[in-house]
């Protein structure tokens, strides 16, 4: 089905936004008879809004256990807030009694590249960070929006996610399509960046 990228312990939390990757991330993690538990980051925001009334909705339905926090939204420029944001996210996720799922996959792991290419050397995410796990970071976004389509599985796109004001939301939809253009086989290059670091890892480099 997905081709993962790191192994899954039987007991995760999943960090679930409502979108179509965390929503994927979450059938398939109880598909696969795990024991799961979701984690919902609520911005104080309109659109926060409606996609806590869907995670809530999706996690009822499924009876997965699901906690979530409230974040400020005022009284900060938009710079203080994103990184108080940032900040208070992973405070929220670290207190976790088990892994952490993240449903980030191949698009975030090409314009992470990207990004930090501009910035003096390419990098990967990393497929495992201290508690957090990234285990689809070998699929494509393509690939989990048709799971959740072919399976009928309600999600919630952000309209956020189509502004450029933000750096990696400016690669997305800016850059990406010249990127590509000069470069079609670019998720396949980063792609075999993991394969080789995984190969690696079981040849014990």
């Amino acid at each position: 089905m997905f081709k993962l990228s790191c192994k899954i312990p039987r007991k995760v939390e999943i960090a679930l936004s409502g979108g179509p990757d965390s929503v994927a991330a979450l059938y398939f993690l109880k598909k696969s008879r795990r024991d799961v538990s979701a984690a919902f980051v609520h911005h104080g925001t309109e659109t926060s809004d409606r996609s806590h009334m869907l995670v809530t909705a999706i996690c009822n339905s499924l009876d997965v256990p699901l906690r979530y926090i409230r974040l400020p939204s005022v009284g900060q420029d938009r710079k203080g807030l994103e990184a108080t944001w940032r900040k208070e996210r992973y405070d929220f996720l670290d207190q976790s009694e088990c892994p952490v799922i993240t449903a980030h996959h191949l698009d975030d792991a090409v314009e992470w590249w990207i990004f930090s290419s501009l910035h003096g050397e390419g990098k990967l995410i990393p497929r495992i960070r201290g508690n957090y796990l990234r285990p689809f970071l070998l699929t494509k976004k393509e690939k989990l929006v048709e799971y959740c389509d072919n399976q009928n599985l309600p999600y919630y796109i952000d309209k956020t996610n189509l502004l450029i004001d933000r750096p990696r939301v400016l690669i997305r939809n800016k850059m990406m399509y010249d990127c590509l253009k000069i470069n079609p086989g670019l998720h396949k290059t980063i792609k075999k960046k993991y394969l080789k670091e995984i190969e690696d890892e079981r040849q014990g480099w």
